[in-house]
């Protein structure tokens, strides 16, 4: 069994811009495993934008989050030290 739908979700939840390439994926693997009628059926969101009409919002949204999470600059070990504090980024001290 394999989890290419699941993929699909989290990639629209988690990361829009990877929608695109988790459909690729799973058309593949369906031409591979000979489920040509179902690979016939399976909408690309990405190369068919009019079907998806939120998309296009959801990769902007994306695009904007992953600007703000690297403009934060964190380090990863403040990631394992907090637990429901905000981390003073002057001195890395739990406030």
């Amino acid at each position: 069994m394999t989890r290419f739908g699941e993929a699909g979700v989290f990639a629209k939840t988690y990361i829009p811009s990877k929608i695109g390439d988790t459909f690729t994926d799973w058309k593949k693997y369906l031409d591979d495993s000979n489920r040509k009628i179902l690979h016939q059926r399976l909408a690309n969101p990405m190369e068919h934008f009019s079907q998806f009409p939120e998309l296009e919002d959801l990769i902007k949204c994306g695009k904007v989050v992953n600007t703000w999470l690297a403009e934060l600059n964190i380090p990863a070990y403040a990631f394992s030290v907090f637990q429901g504090k905000p981390i003073d980024s002057k001195n890395n001290q739990k406030q």
